[in-house]
């Protein structure tokens, strides 16, 4: 996400890609519609919606009758702890409807794993990519979803 990104609204920029295997099945990018106050709950909310997009896609498989795991990778090492554990710990302004993910990972129906942020392929939804990371984009190989949220302060 693009934390405030949009200079006269100064709400974050979200993005995502949604792949199986090497094949890019759906990519998204959206202005946040609420307000963060902090890059963490910017990345939270993107991983939020990146979790749904990612589980209705597995519902998708599931009718086809090839069931598949829900796996979201994250380069902020703040979402990703928010969702590893119970409550919302020193947060004191996150929206309480974001913390769904806790319940998802904790009963095991959802995998979180941090990445690099040369290994999120949902920067390049939210901000001008290198050309070093663009070309890695390419070589990305494995089913996931990943999110991404920028934030300027």
């Amino acid at each position: 996400s693009d934390r405030g990104g949009q200079d006269q609204t100064a709400r974050a920029t979200a993005g995502g890609v949604q792949m199986h295997g090497s094949h890019v099945i759906k990519t998204w990018s959206s202005t946040q519609k609420q307000l963060t106050l902090s890059s963490e709950e910017a990345e939270l909310m993107a991983m939020a919606k990146g979790a749904t997009e990612a589980i209705g896609l597995t519902q998708l498989f599931e009718e086809w009758g090839r069931p598949r795991a829900v796996e979201v990778r994250k380069d902020s090492s703040a979402a990703v702890g928010t969702v590893h554990r119970r409550g919302n710990g020193k947060l004191r302004h996150v929206n309480i409807n974001d913390l769904w993910l806790q319940e998802r990972v904790h009963e095991g129906s959802l995998t979180v794993t941090k990445v690099s942020g040369a290994e999120n392929l949902a920067d390049i939804l939210t901000m001008t990519p290198r050309r070093e990371f663009a070309k890695a984009c390419c070589k990305e190989h494995r089913s996931h979803s990943t999110c991404s949220s920028r934030r300027n302060s």
